[in-house]
């Protein structure tokens, strides 16, 4: 088993995420969106209560409120509470730096013959980031989210 890391040859930044993922949200959006999606860094737990509690639990709690009047079933609070259990799920990882040593894996891939090196190919240097951030992207709708398979048509790689 060998731990592939990217800290030290092809690192990701918070920056390109902020950049790379909200316009795939923006072209495949979920069908249960109720408004468009939006990203936002904060670097206060309090400051993103706050926004949450504006952008997400109070439209949900209104718009179940109207759904439950009209005789229909809310949904809205489960909507916003997968969105929490994902954030929340991010939350570490987005509040620490990572960065991993990966000398050892350099060395075990000068080891390799020529003929291993296209069979066990794990230099992340060559990574293609946005690429894997939409094939991540479509992975959270998939798994997180539990989109049903008949709206991931549009939302194909």
């Amino acid at each position: 088993i060998v731990h592939c890391g990217t800290s030290g040859r092809n690192p990701i930044t918070w920056k390109f995420m902020l950049q790379t993922m909200p316009p795939y949200y923006a072209r495949h959006p979920s069908p249960q969106a109720v408004g468009p999606v939006f990203f936002r860094w904060v670097k206060s737990a309090t400051a993103y209560q706050l926004l949450h509690g504006l952008f997400h639990v109070t439209p949900a709690v209104c718009l179940d409120l109207v759904a439950s009047a009209r005789g229909q079933k809310p949904v809205m609070r489960r909507q916003v509470a997968r969105i929490s259990a994902a954030l929340s799920a991010l939350s570490y990882f987005a509040q620490h730096q990572w960065c991993f040593d990966t000398s050892n894996a350099a060395r075990i891939a000068a080891a390799l013959s020529a003929d291993h090196h296209p069979s066990f190919s794990f230099d992340l240097a060559d990574l293609i980031w946005d690429v894997y951030l939409m094939v991540w992207c479509h992975g959270m709708k998939v798994f997180l989210l539990k989109e049903q398979p008949r709206y991931l048509k549009h939302s194909k790689l």
